[in-house]
């Protein structure tokens, strides 16, 4: 259950700040950015995926800290301000879930998870 707008508000903040990522990185190959939703036990998990292995736990961490105190809290990630990361935290965290660092088909990146609406169940 989200609120569809704030969902897609966030998920484009995030779209954003990985494009910028993965334009800033050299590759040998073509730089892939996946948005990902997909049933687990716990809910629906949905997020934004990359190609990349400098996103941490602990990095993010530490991003949420400097937060407001620091120009660049996610500079191992993007050499801009990552404002995007916080604005989608913020987003998700208005919906009653947590943005995270989460893994999908070899890549890393940032996702929620949702409880399913169990309205329309059928019984």
């Amino acid at each position: 259950m989200a609120h569809k707008a704030g969902l897609e508000a966030a998920l484009t903040s995030l779209g954003f700040v990985f494009i910028e990522a993965q334009a800033a990185q050299a590759h040998e190959r073509q730089p892939i950015i996946k948005l990902a939703a997909h049933r687990s036990r716990a809910g629906i998990v949905t997020g934004m995926f990359a190609d990349t292995q400098d996103l941490g736990a602990d990095m993010f961490r530490r991003a949420r800290g400097l937060y407001g105190r620091a120009r660049q809290p996610l500079n191992q990630l993007t050499a801009a301000s990552g404002a995007g990361v916080f604005v989608a935290d913020s987003l998700i965290t208005s919906m009653s879930a947590k943005l995270r660092i989460a893994r999908h088909q070899n890549l890393t990146g940032l996702a929620a998870t949702f409880l399913p609406s169990q309205q329309m169940s059928i019984v």
